[in-house]
């Protein structure tokens, strides 16, 4: 049996987070191994648990989900980081 893709979740919305963590949690080859509700809380739980996924909000509050992003992947460049954006802003996406 292969191991588990152990991702983290970050939004800032409570039930936004919780609904994701919950979906994710059905999946037999997914653990997510931490939630975050900010930037902060995301780089300390990537620095922490080295996931192989961060699951990023793009609007968080201070540091929003680019600085977020790009941060945890120069401390961690092996981390995927797959974004969540509402918009369709592209210059926004690029520079996560």
């Amino acid at each position: 049996m292969s191991e588990s893709i152990r991702v983290i979740v970050v939004d800032d919305i409570p039930e936004t987070r919780e609904h994701l963590a919950k979906l994710l949690s059905f999946e037999t080859d997914i653990e997510v191994v931490a939630v975050a509700a900010s930037g902060l809380e995301a780089i300390e739980a990537a620095t922490k648990l080295s996931p192989d996924v961060v699951l990023m909000d793009l609007t968080l509050p201070a540091p929003n989900g680019i600085e977020t992003t790009q941060r945890i992947k120069r401390e961690l460049p092996h981390t995927g980081v797959i974004v969540l954006a509402g918009g369709d802003d592209e210059d926004q996406l690029f520079d996560a």
